[in-house]
């Protein structure tokens, strides 16, 4: 019944006896930009606690603003929430965060993937609002080099294209050194995977081998790269046929690797094929290429003819996603907001405040000017909630970025 979700912020203080301890909890609202609700909200929230000495969860309710109680002090680690079960995220006091980032390592299979995605779900999103140092969401992301799970592997990809796209600029010095750090973290994971399945698969290793060698060919594996071309070109000539479940990940290393050339591969596949899911794979990817040149083909294709209407703002979206061609995607939407609106504009609302989202990604204070006097010129009923979101994330980018930017880089340039 009320707006929002509670944030619980754990303290810890030693008791008289040396076999216990006390933690302090207290709520507040989560808010993503780090901002302090006014009003006084709070839950009631189910606070159930697990240990690592524990079999069976310690349950108990928070009804008031603010509790405590005694602990074991015999316990390795202690973490609220198991297997994120209950909508609240929590900020754990730093000797508590470094046990549980030791468990993480080590293996320990009483934390479940559950536990793991929330645990680094949590600290970046406490990172982005200002509650932690980024720097410290990132010493908690290095212990999870070892995970096995497809679903925390896809957190963890998240976390770094989080990174990727709020602290980096182009190609520069810094930006090389993450793409190396980030290329060394998911390279032996991807390189066991491999490309080709194994009998007995699960679907989930299916996912992941898509995951892993996508992620780790976007941050410049050239073996992964090559392979990913290799296997595009042969495709597109008819030579060797293409696991539809690889598809999709070698259609977009194929786009970053390449630029004209692969563009017009991708184009073949897309024209030679009455398959929808099958172009819709190709939309996905030709957005992905480096080359200025090419971005603007892939955004005159997108509204062109060949192009459903109700697809061309996959194509705007996955584009916009990509960290090179972004200002290209939002210039161009802006250049064409007249056409887009009376496209759009009444059954496809919904598609049109879907690509105002492409300045999602921006970081500076100057491009949330911009896109803030383009909001203001070009009011549009039904987006405003839209425009105002989008506002939001730039702002919070933008503080995110100006807060922390330093020492992440020195963080990457250290490893």
């Amino acid at each position: 019944r009320q707006a929002g979700y509670p944030l619980v912020i754990v303290k810890e203080k030693p008791l008289a006896s040396p076999e216990t301890r006390k933690l302090e909890l207290e709520q507040r609202r989560f808010l993503f930009d780090g901002s302090r609700y006014p009003k006084n909200t709070v839950w009631t929230i189910p606070i159930v606690i697990k240990t690592s000495s524990g079999d069976n969860p310690d349950y108990r309710y928070m009804k008031s603003k603010k509790m405590s109680f005694p602990v074991s002090t015999s316990n390795n680690w202690i973490k609220l929430n198991p297997d994120t079960s209950s909508l609240y995220r929590v900020l754990y006091p730093e000797s508590m965060r470094h046990n549980l980032s030791h468990a993480v390592k080590n293996g320990d299979d009483k934390i479940t993937p559950a536990d793991r995605i929330g645990l680094l779900d949590d600290a970046f999103a406490l990172a982005r609002a200002g509650y932690l140092p980024t720097t410290e969401a990132l010493d908690l992301l290095e212990s999870y080099r070892n995970e096995k799970n497809c679903y925390v592997w896809a957190v963890i990809a998240s976390a770094f294209g989080a990174m990727d796209s709020i602290m980096f600029d182009s190609e520069n010095t810094a930006r090389n050194a993450f793409k190396e750090y980030a290329r060394k973290f998911f390279e032996p994971m991807a390189l066991h995977m491999g490309w080709d399945k194994r009998e007995g698969e699960r679907n989930s290793d299916i996912l992941l081998r898509s995951l892993l060698l996508r992620t780790c060919g976007g941050y410049g594996h050239m073996e992964i790269l090559t392979e990913a071309s290799l296997r595009l070109h042969n495709f597109s000539d008819g030579r060797v046929p293409l696991d539809p479940d690889l598809r999709q990940m070698v259609y977009i290393l194929g786009a970053e690797l390449g630029s004209q050339q692969a563009f017009e591969k991708l184009l073949k596949i897309y024209n030679s094929t009455d398959d929808h899911q099958e172009k819709i794979r190709v939309l996905r990817a030709i957005g992905m290429t480096h080359s200025p040149e090419t971005i603007d083909r892939v955004l005159a294709f997108a509204v062109s003819d060949k192009v459903r209407k109700q697809d061309t703002p996959i194509v705007i979206l996955s584009t916009g996603a990509n960290h090179t061609a972004q200002p290209q995607v939002w210039e161009f939407l802006k250049s064409n907001w007249k056409m887009f609106v009376e496209r759009y504009h009444g059954g496809g609302l919904g598609l049109l405040t879907r690509m105002v989202g492409v300045a999602n990604g921006f970081t500076t204070e100057e491009a949330y000017r911009d896109v803030k006097e383009f909001f203001a010129k070009n009011k549009l009923t039904g987006a405003k909630r839209a425009m105002a979101e989008t506002l939001e994330q730039i702002q919070s980018n933008a503080a995110w970025n100006k807060r922390d930017k330093e020492n992440v880089i020195n963080w990457f340039n250290t490893k």
